[in-house]
């Protein structure tokens, strides 16, 4: 892969499921976990020497999204696209018309992952240019909240589940897992099909039937999805854990008379 990426950061869903925490007076990107909006969670992975530009993907909320780009200092050319056609698929279409990069990222902007390096992602997506797109993946329980991946001893994605029912009664259960974040090669859209449905399917699944996609793997992301106020609840458990490690300096100590 030569030169750099353009990014496509979708904000654009209803999140209907979140209307309980939100009540939808805002976008679930701009919802705050420890005063920062989601959508920094995912600004903040972003490494901004291998980043052309970034398309901010709106459609409900689309004013209150404008407006807090607006209010911030981004490194980078920002665009923004507004979907005609329905679901993730619609949203990433729109988001195509200013692309310009041979390669580009896709993700959502209502998750966290902690420990996750985009620099690896891209590294391993040159490394296979005969593949059309790379998926940064972890491992986590609770696998019927994710897309549960299955791999080859390459990396190769074989085979991936969406929130499979099967997985409730096995929670403690760990498995490969998609965290949001995939880079595509530009002749890869090609494939993207809606007989998958107008979702994240729509351009995993054509990939993954022919080979095509390839998993980044890093088992040190910790990762989460913020789609339901139980969700929200493990995602402030986990950041509640983070600030309880850092360690306070130790105070200077006062100097004590020496025994004789």
């Amino acid at each position: 892969m030569n030169g750099l990426v353009d990014v496509v950061l979708l904000c654009g869903g209803k999140g209907t499921r979140f209307h309980e925490v939100t009540k939808d007076a805002i976008p679930k990107s701009l919802y705050k976990l420890d005063d920062l909006e989601l959508i920094r969670f995912t600004l903040d992975v972003l490494d901004f020497s291998a980043i052309n530009s970034l398309v901010f993907a709106i459609d409900h909320h689309a004013d209150a999204i404008r407006d807090w780009v607006a209010e911030q200092k981004i490194p980078c050319p920002v665009h923004f696209s507004e979907q005609t056609e329905p679901g993730v698929l619609g949203a990433v279409k729109a988001a195509l018309k200013l692309v310009t990069q041979e390669s580009f990222i896709v993700c959502n902007t209502d998750e966290t992952r902690d420990g996750m390096v985009m620099g690896d992602l891209l590294a391993q997506h040159a490394s296979a240019p005969q593949k059309g797109a790379t998926m940064t993946t972890t491992r986590s329980d609770r696998l019927y909240q994710h897309r549960v991946i299955t791999t080859d001893e390459d990396g190769t994605i074989l085979a991936t589940e969406l929130k499979g029912e099967r997985f409730k009664t096995r929670e403690t259960e760990v498995g490969q897992i998609n965290v949001g974040f995939i880079v595509f090669r530009r002749d890869a859209v090609d494939l993207f099909d809606t007989e998958y449905g107008h979702d994240w399917s729509s351009m995993i699944n054509p990939l993954v039937d022919k080979g095509l996609m390839r998993a980044a793997h890093n088992p040190d992301i910790r990762y989460f999805n913020v789609g339901t106020a139980q969700e929200l609840a493990q995602a402030l458990s986990y950041l509640a854990t983070q600030v309880e490690t850092i360690t306070p300096e130790t105070p200077p100590q006062t100097p004590q008379p020496a025994s004789h």
